[in-house]
């Protein structure tokens, strides 16, 4: 599971949910405020992990997208992956 968000154009958020990882595919349930003729950044957020980002048009009926392999690789928490992540150091 991971915490997702959903940006329109204008980087306004218009939907944040959870989302459901299961064999390499993030499902989205329960998703409104979005306009089925518009493109979407979306971005996953998963607890010591780095975020990851993508661009996705939403369908009436169930929304699915292909989840990249989530490494634990955000070890301070930061967002970004530096050397402080491979010494461990905050």
């Amino acid at each position: 599971e991971g915490h997702v968000q959903f940006f329109d154009p204008d980087e306004n958020i218009v939907f944040e949910g959870i989302g459901t990882i299961v064999g390499g595919i993030l499902s989205i349930t329960g998703v409104t405020g979005v306009d089925f003729d518009q493109n979407y950044r979306g971005v996953l957020l998963v607890n010591g992990c780095l975020p990851q980002q993508w661009y996705t048009h939403f369908q009436p009926g169930s929304n699915s997208q292909e989840a990249k392999t989530i490494w634990p690789l955000d070890r301070n928490g930061d967002g970004e992956l530096t050397y402080k992540d491979v010494l461990g150091k905050k």
